[in-house]
């Protein structure tokens, strides 16, 4: 395997126990939140799907933006921005 589809690999895998272990240490404290704020657990619901919702139409929008800094072959289709202009 060579070296840099090695360590992409790698990489990934990281990424995904952090991001596992993040959300997990986070989901177990949910219920006990609830009972500290007083918060219905229907309340608290549907806190979590608006939170879930805002983060779904948070990437539909933020998709289609252009990342100036983006490498890739698809740089040359663009048309140049401010920020590439410096």
């Amino acid at each position: 395997m060579e070296r840099s589809l090695r360590a992409a690999r790698v990489a990934t895998y990281v990424c995904f126990v952090l991001c596992g272990t993040l959300l997990s240490t986070c989901v177990v404290q949910i219920p006990a939140t609830g009972e500290r704020t007083g918060i219905s657990d229907a309340t608290l619901g549907g806190l979590l799907v608006v939170l879930g919702l805002g983060a779904f139409v948070g990437m539909q929008v933020a998709g289609p933006l252009p990342v100036p800094c983006a490498p890739g072959p698809d740089r040359a289709d663009r048309p140049e921005t401010a920020a590439d202009s410096h």
